[in-house]
């Protein structure tokens, strides 16, 4: 439709898309992921389990988003497979690296997060506090911000595509929002994930074409529609 044809064209015009490109910041990949997610959703369901299971562990903050799969695996008939196929693809490409060196595994990928000093330069709330001498805060704000905005966004949008994506950049804007580091890469993908949304909520009504076909086969067999019907002429 016209308005996921702007919101595709909205994220590729966005002034500092190709910023984050020439950086080689992974937002990029991540948005990939999502919009491959929501594309499966819609189009493929048997392929969203493997491409929401990749999603979530692309980065540290789409944690959340094995949550709002979960809920959208919920409201599907094969719930447990549905889960188990994103699980064990989640894990292909997770466990081989926490095998080959756990410690430093955990180190970077977990524990590196909770670490990283405060940056007073990042777009956040918590930097305008700094500089107002407030207080610095630390990741559980960003971690707090995200949960109320999960539940937020769970209550108020549909269980679906378009309901997972606009959930996802809600949380996400949270997180980064009252978190100690965020940047415009951080932004890039909120910006992508609100696009998805936007394009996926937009496909929640039959499309003109599918509404013609349905009135066609709607017909009783041996009868033409009222414009192809003959005039009989009087005698």
């Amino acid at each position: 439709t016209i308005v996921a044809r702007l919101a595709a064209a909205l994220l590729l015009t966005q002034p500092r898309g190709l910023f984050v490109l020439e950086q080689g910041w992974t937002e990029p990949i991540a948005l990939l992921m999502l919009a491959c997610t929501v594309f499966a959703m819609l189009r493929v369901p048997s392929l969203a389990p493997w491409a929401g299971g990749l999603l979530v562990v692309t980065k540290q903050y789409l944690a959340f988003a094995g949550v709002l799969f979960w809920r959208f695996a919920a409201g599907r008939r094969d719930t447990k497979g549905v889960l188990v196929r994103a699980a064990l693809v989640a894990a292909v490409v997770t466990v081989p690296f926490f095998l080959w060196q756990p410690r430093a595994f955990v180190e970077s990928v977990v524990l590196l997060q909770t670490r990283e000093p405060f940056r007073i330069d990042s777009l956040s709330y918590l930097s305008w506090a700094a500089r107002h001498e407030w207080g610095a805060g630390s990741f559980l704000w960003a971690i707090g911000a995200a949960a109320a905005a999960l539940l937020v966004g769970i209550g108020l949008t549909p269980n679906s595509a378009g309901g997972f994506a606009a959930s996802l950049a809600l949380s996400s804007f949270a997180s980064f929002a009252f978190g100690s580091k965020a940047f415009c890469n951080y932004y890039f993908f909120v910006a992508g994930a609100l696009c998805c949304a936007v394009a996926a909520l937009d496909t929640g009504g039959p499309s003109p074409d599918l509404s013609l076909t349905s009135a066609r086969t709607s017909r009783p067999r041996g009868t033409l529609p009222r414009s192809s019907k003959r005039a009989v002429p009087p005698r």
